[in-house]
């Protein structure tokens, strides 16, 4: 018999009242905003699918680049899939 230790969490979520985040351009200086997770591990890796719209600094801060649209995503570091 195989003994397999694993742990349950909550799925990653953003927390933020939509879907979306709409961030104004302001020449050179940008909009930041400020997020947070909860679920997994509590330990996330976030980043942005089209870096040059947006740039996330740290963990929970995101600066506007230029005008456009992408997806900011947040995964469990210790389970990518969630």
């Amino acid at each position: 018999m195989l003994d397999v230790e694993f742990l349950l969490t909550k799925p990653v979520k953003i927390m933020h009242p939509l879907d979306y985040i709409l961030l104004p351009y302001i020449h050179l200086t940008g909009q930041v905003w400020n997020t947070h997770a909860t679920g997994g591990s509590g330990i996330y890796t976030w980043f942005a699918e089209d870096p040059e719209v947006i740039q996330v600094e740290g963990t929970v801060q995101i600066k506007s680049l230029k005008l456009g649209k992408t997806h900011l995503v947040v995964q469990d570091h210790k389970n990518p899939h969630n």
